[in-house]
C-alpha cells in the first residue's frame, strides 16, 4: 500500500494521477471531520488532503498526527509526504510529526518538478530558472536570500539533522547518490535534500532509495512520486485509461477559478480570446456584504447560461489579482487575507452545489486548492477516483457518489500549464457540437 499525504487538493490529485495513469487503484480522501470510510482492499494508493497548508505550526502538526493514529501502517507501506512544488506551507513541521510519529530513519527530500521547470540546484529551488524569490509565489516572512534554500526554510521548521546531496553527485549516477544517503544514514542526518534538474535525476535518485537498508520517508513534488508508478506499475498491470473521444460530452464545461496566479490569469485571457465562453466575475464586497442575495443570482445566471450548452467561467472580480487593491481592500474593510480566502472558497463551492442541483452539468474545472476543496466540500464529495491525466499533473476524476456519477472533475492548481491550458482541457472534455458553439468564427 501506498500512502501519499498532501496538504491541499489539487497537489494531492496531481501526485495521485502518477500512479493511476500507470494502473494503480488511486483514491483521493477529502476530509471533513474525520477520514472517509474506504476498503483498503481495493486501493492501491491511498492519497489523504490533509488542507492544513494555510494552518498554523500547532494546528498543522496536529492535524498530521491525527491523521497518522487514524490510519493502520503496515510494515512494507510506502509513505510519501507531498510537498508544494513552491515550497508553500508548513513542510518542515508536517515531515517532522511524520518521521517521528512512524518512526522512519531518513527523509529523502526532491522537491523539483522539471515538467514545470522546476528544479533544485545547490539546495536552492529555481522556477523557470530565476530563484524562488523572484518569482510570483515568494509570499513568505524569510528573509529574501533565505527563501530559496530549502535547508534554511527546513531549520525554520524542524530540529531535525538535515543534509544535501550535491548535483555534481547526483549526475554521478545511482552508486554515488546510493553512497551519499548511506553517509547521511550512518550520520543520522534525517531529511536530506538532494539536487535533480530532470526526470533522469528523479528516477536515479529513486533507484538508488531502493537499494538502502532503513525506513525511509519520500518527499516531494509529484516529479518525484511519478518515478514510483514507473517502477512498480508493472505488478499491477495498465488500468483502463481514459477514453478521450468517448467520454466526451455534448454537455457545458463549468470553471471556477480561485487562483490568483498569473499563470491563471494568462490561460483565462487566451481562453476568452480564443471561444465565446461566458464569464461572471464575483464582486468579493458583495460576497462579504450581500452573500445571500447575490448567491441566488449567481446561481440563476449559471443556470440561465449552462442549460443553453455554453462554457462558463466564475471567478473574482480581475482586480483581486492585483496587490495593491487587494491590501487597500483588507485595511479598509479590515478582514483578514486567509479569511477572505475561505469565504470566496465557500461561496464558490455554494454556488456549484446548487446550480448543480437544479442542472446536472457534466464537466466541471477547479482552479486551484482552496477553491477545489471549497466545492467538493459543499457538494458532500468525501473521495475522488483518479482516472487519468489530460495534461501533466492536471487530472480528470470521478467522485464516488451515485449522483455526480457523470460528472468530470478536473482540478488544476493556480501556477500549472501553458498559456493554452485551459483552451486544451475544453477540447478534451467536448464533442464536436460543442466545439462549434464554443469557438470563434
Amino acid at each position: 500500500m501506498i500512502y501519499v499525504i498532501a496538504d491541499d487538493l489539487t497537489g494531492a490529485n496531481d501526485t495521485g494521477v502518477q500512479f493511476s495513469k500507470k494502473g494503480y487503484k488511486t483514491v483521493v480522501v477529502v476530509p471533513d471531520r474525520s477520514l472517509c470510510a474506504f476498503d483498503k482492499s481495493q486501493i492501491d494508493v491511498l492519497v489523504i488532503d490533509t488542507e492544513t497548508r494555510h494552518l498554523d505550526s500547532k494546528g498543522a502538526r496536529k492535524s498530521i498526527k491525527n491523521i497518522l493514529e487514524t490510519l493502520d501502517f503496515g510494515e512494507g507501506d510506502i509513505v510519501y509526504k507531498k510537498i508544494d512544488s513552491t515550497l508553500r506551507g508548513n513542510i518542515g513541521i508536517e515531515i517532522d510529526e511524520i518521521m517521528k510519529s512512524l518512526k522512519r530513519n531518513i527523509c529523502i527530500f526532491v522537491p523539483s518538478f522539471p515538467s514545470y521547470k522546476r528544479i533544485t540546484v545547490g539546495g536552492s529551488l529555481l522556477i523557470q530558472g530565476k530563484s524562488l524569490v523572484k518569482s510570483e509565489y515568494f509570499n513568505d516572512n524569510l528573509r529574501k536570500n533565505e527563501k530559496s534554500h530549502i535547508l534554511v526554510l527546513l531549520k525554520s521548521q524542524t530540529d531535525l539533522p538535515i543534509s544535501r546531496i550535491d548535483l555534481k553527485d547526483v549526475i554521478k549516477g545511482q552508486e554515488a547518490i546510493l553512497q551519499s544517503l548511506k553517509k547521511n544514514l550512518q550520520d543520522r542526518n534525517k531529511i536530506v535534500v538532494i539536487d535533480a534538474v530532470n526526470e533522469e535525476h528523479l528516477s536515479e535518485i529513486y533507484d538508488s532509495s531502493l537499494k538502502l537498508n532503513g525506513s525511509i520517508l519520500y518527499a516531494g513534488s509529484a516529479g518525484l512520486a511519478s518515478q514510483f508508478a514507473v517502477i512498480d506499475y508493472q505488478e499491477t498491470g495498465k488500468a483502463k485509461e481514459f477514453n478521450f473521444e468517448s467520454e466526451k460530452s455534448n454537455g457545458a464545461v463549468l470553471i471556477i477559478s480561485g487562483s490568483r496566479s498569473a499563470t491563471t490569469e494568462s490561460q483565462i485571457l487566451y481562453l476568452k480570446k480564443m471561444t465565446n465562453i461566458f464569464e461572471l466575475n464575483i464582486d468579493i464586497e458583495e460576497v462579504l456584504y450581500k452573500r445571500q442575495k447575490i448567491l441566488e443570482k449567481y446561481v440563476k445566471d449559471s443556470i440561465q447560461i449552462l442549460t443553453k450548452e455554453y462554457c462558463l467561467i466564475i471567478r473574482a472580480i480581475p482586480l483581486f489579482n492585483r496587490e495593491m487593491f487587494l491590501k487597500n481592500f483588507i485595511v479598509n474593510k479590515r478582514v483578514n487575507f486567509r479569511e477572505l480566502e475561505v469565504t470566496i472558497q465557500e461561496f464558490f463551492g455554494e454556488v456549484v452545489a446548487k446550480v448543480y442541483k437544479k442542472y446536472a452539468f457534466e464537466n466541471l474545472i477547479l482552479i486551484g486548492g482552496d477553491t477545489a476543496f471549497g466545492v467538493c466540500s459543499k457538494m458532500g464529495i468525501c473521495t475522488l477516483n483518479i482516472l487519468d491525466e489530460l495534461l501533466p499533473g492536471i487530472p480528470v476524476s470521478f467522485s464516488s457518489l451515485n449522483k455526480y456519477a457523470k460528472l468530470k472533475i478536473v482540478t488544476k492548481a493556480g501556477g500549472f500549464g501553458e498559456e493554452d491550458t485551459l483552451y486544451k482541457l475544453i477540447d478534451m472534455l467536448i464533442n464536436n457540437k460543442m466545439k462549434s458553439k464554443l469557438l470563434k468564427s
